[in-house]
C-alpha cells in the first residue's frame, strides 16, 4: 500500500524526504503512529528493517518519471543491489530523454554494459529519442543477445521511418539462428507497407512490398505463429496497404476468430485506402445489425467516418 503511493508523494514531495519515506515501508504498520515510531527507527538498521525493492524501485521511476535529475534517483538506487540490471531499466526509462547517455556511463561504470537486459533498454532507449547510430552501436557491442534484442533492432528502424533496414535485421535475425516471435513478426509485416517498399514494383509483376508481406507471412505458417489474433490483425493491414492486396486482407478478417476493434479498423481502412468505399459501408452496415455493443458501433462509425473521403 505504501510503495504504491511513492510516485505521487515523489512528485509532489521534496527529493531531500523521500528515501526517509522508503524506510518506513517494511516498519510494522503499528510503528507507522507516531508514540511508536521512534523505537522502529532505532531499528531501522536492522537487515529485516531495510527499504524493500519494489519500494525502492517505485520511487527511482516517481523520479526519473517526474524529470529530476539523474543523482536524486541515484540515490535510491544505491541503497539497492548494485547488479540488478531491472533497477538500471527503471531509470534509463525514465531518464532517457535528457540523461540517456549519462545513463550509459553508470551502467558501464557498475558494470553492467555487458548484461543482456540492461542493454535491451539501452537500445529501445537510444531509438525512442532518434540516436539511431547509438542504437545499433550498443547492439552491435552486445557480448551477447536475446529476442528482445533483434525484435528492438526491427521495431526500432521501423518508427525510425526506415522500413528497407528494419527488413534487413528482421532477415539478419532469421540468419543469425533466433526464430522470431510474433513481436518480431508484426513489425516486419510493419515495414512492408512503410516508405518506398511501395513504390518499388518488380518487373510488371507484383509490387515488392506485397512479395515481402507474403514471404513473411509464409514464415509466420511454417513457423505454426498462426492463427494469433493480434499478428491476424496485422496481417490485415499490412496487405490492406500493399498495392491490389485487399482481397488477401479480407481473407485474413474473414479468419480472425475474436474480432475486435483494430481488426474492424484495418479492414475498414484497407477498403478505403484501395477506393473500395462502398464495400467499405456494406461490411461496417451488416456489422451495426448483428452487433450488439453500441458503445463499439460508436467508436466505429468515428473511425469509418475519418477513413472516407468527404464526398462520402
Amino acid at each position: 500500500m505504501a510503495a504504491s503511493v511513492l510516485p505521487s508523494y515523489c512528485r509532489s514531495s521534496s527529493h531531500k524526504s523521500i528515501a526517509d519515506s522508503t524506510k518506513r515501508l517494511d516498519e510494522p504498520k503499528s510503528a507507522q503512529f507516531p508514540e511508536r515510531a521512534r523505537n522502529s527507527r532505532r531499528n531501522s538498521s536492522r537487515p529485516s528493517n531495510k527499504p524493500n525493492s519494489l519500494a525502492l524501485t517505485r520511487s527511482s521511476s516517481a523520479l526519473a518519471d517526474s524529470g529530476s535529475s539523474m543523482d536524486a534517483a541515484l540515490q535510491l538506487f544505491e541503497k539497492m543491489n548494485r547488479s540488478d540490471a531491472f533497477i538500471w531499466n527503471v531509470i534509463i526509462r525514465g531518464l532517457a530523454r535528457n540523461e540517456g547517455q549519462q545513463v550509459h556511463a553508470r551502467l558501464i561504470k557498475v558494470g553492467l554494459d555487458s548484461d543482456v537486459y540492461a542493454c535491451d533498454f539501452l537500445v529501445e532507449m537510444y531509438f525512442s529519442v532518434g540516436c539511431v547510430e547509438l542504437a545499433e552501436k550498443v547492439f552491435e557491442e552486445m557480448p551477447q543477445r536475446d529476442l528482445v534484442s533483434w525484435n528492438s533492432m526491427v521495431a526500432g528502424y521501423l518508427t525510425a521511418g526506415d522500413g528497407f533496414s528494419s527488413l534487413g535485421w528482421f532477415r539478419e535475425m532469421v540468419g543469425s539462428g533466433y526464430k522470431p516471435d510474433s513481436f518480431g513478426v508484426i513489425g516486419a509485416l510493419g515495414s512492408c507497407s512503410h516508405g518506398k517498399l511501395l513504390e518499388i514494383w518488380e518487373g510488371n509483376s507484383l509490387p515488392r512490398s506485397l512479395q515481402k508481406c507474403k514471404s513473411i507471412h509464409g514464415y509466420a505458417i511454417r513457423k505454426l505463429l498462426l492463427p494469433q489474433v493480434v499478428l491476424e490483425t496485422s496481417l490485415v493491414d499490412a496487405y490492406g496497404k500493399c498495392g491490389g492486396a485487399v482481397r488477401s486482407a479480407e481473407r485474413r478478417f474473414s479468419l480472425i476468430s475474436e474480432k475486435n476493434l483494430v481488426s474492424w479498423n484495418n479492414v475498414l481502412a484497407a477498403y478505403v485506402h484501395n477506393e473500395k468505399h462502398q464495400e467499405a459501408l456494406e461490411l461496417f452496415q451488416n456489422h451495426v445489425v448483428e452487433e450488439e455493443s453500441t458503445a463499439l458501433n460508436r467508436m466505429q462509425s468515428q473511425s469509418l467516418a475519418s477513413f472516407l473521403p468527404t464526398q462520402w
